[in-house]
């Protein structure tokens, strides 16, 4: 388990103690500090103290949620690997049926779970967010994460499948799609599960709450993408230009017209992926622009 953390040990103890809570033991729970201030910093390692399975890991100075999650995967030991953010939480039995269904499968490499988000407090009632169907990630998973995305805390994968993977410690934001998209393009299999055993919680700390801020960082990971040559297909191209388009053009910038143009010159493509979108909107009005292009 690898826990970065920054600034925000309020929400950390309940992160903490739902690991240790869970059905299937973790032993090795790694707390990375990301650089907090020294009173912060004190703060989680006073946190960290509440069971010996946590190992507490400051970091010299603040280089984001990445650089946290790459230095726990190399002190990572353990068979598997979850990441969670010190402000979410897990089900009781999520890391056990999780577990479960990688070890009834050995030759897939991760399993996501739905995921429910709390909205607090008094940010209005929970909802579910569930992955991509199993046929769909299963059949192909960078597709379907492209589109979709999930949830860190969602996601479980064997240790040895990561290898030498890490995140992109460039990006402030994606850097999770990224890296899931990243193991996609090497062949990494993934699979779902329909229990909503991540649960997500909305607050006025989360770095996600700017619909700018995301649009913009959003931007940056689509323009990675095709810098690094992680798109291949004509089909990946259309769904990149047409977030593309979206944030460019609810940002207020010309520059969405021209990979709206982009995307419409497969109009076969374009039509097949507005109807998606048009599916997300009145099957989940919540979850149009969030999961979609989220934002």
């Amino acid at each position: 388990m690898i826990i970065p953390t920054y600034e925000r040990t309020c929400y950390l103890e309940e992160a903490l103690r739902s690991v240790l809570a869970q059905s299937w033991p973790v032993h090795q729970i790694l707390l990375i500090d990301d650089g907090s201030r020294p009173e912060k910093r004190r703060e989680a390692e006073r946190l960290a103290g509440i069971s010996d399975r946590i190992d507490f890991q400051p970091l010299p100075a603040h280089r984001g949620a990445a650089a946290a999650r790459n230095r726990g995967l190399d002190l990572a030991t353990g068979d598997y690997v979850l990441f969670l953010d010190d402000d979410d939480l897990l089900a009781p039995s999520m890391i056990e049926r999780s577990v479960s269904q990688l070890e009834a499968n050995p030759d897939v490499d991760a399993v996501v779970c739905d995921s429910q988000v709390i909205c607090m407090p008094d940010g209005g009632p929970a909802f579910r967010i569930p992955p991509s169907p199993a046929r769909a990630i299963e059949r192909n998973p960078f597709g379907a994460i492209l589109r979709r995305g999930f949830p860190i805390h969602s996601c479980l994968i064997r240790r040895a499948s990561v290898e030498s993977f890490r995140f992109p410690e460039q990006l402030a934001f994606g850097e999770d799609i990224y890296f899931w998209l990243a193991l996609c393009r090497h062949g990494r299999r993934f699979t779902a599960r329909e229990e909503a055993d991540a649960i997500v919680r909305r607050h006025a700390l989360n770095t996600t709450r700017s619909r700018a801020t995301m649009r913009r960082e959003a931007r940056a990971l689509y323009h990675r993408l095709f810098a690094d040559d992680m798109v291949v297909g004509k089909e990946e191209r259309v769904v990149i230009q047409l977030k593309l388009a979206y944030c460019e053009i609810m940002s207020g910038r010309a520059t969405g017209l021209s990979h709206l143009a982009s995307a419409v010159r497969h109009p076969w493509i374009s039509l097949r992926e507005t109807a998606r979108f048009g599916a997300r909107v009145f099957g989940d009005p919540r979850g149009f622009a969030r999961h979609y292009f989220m934002s």
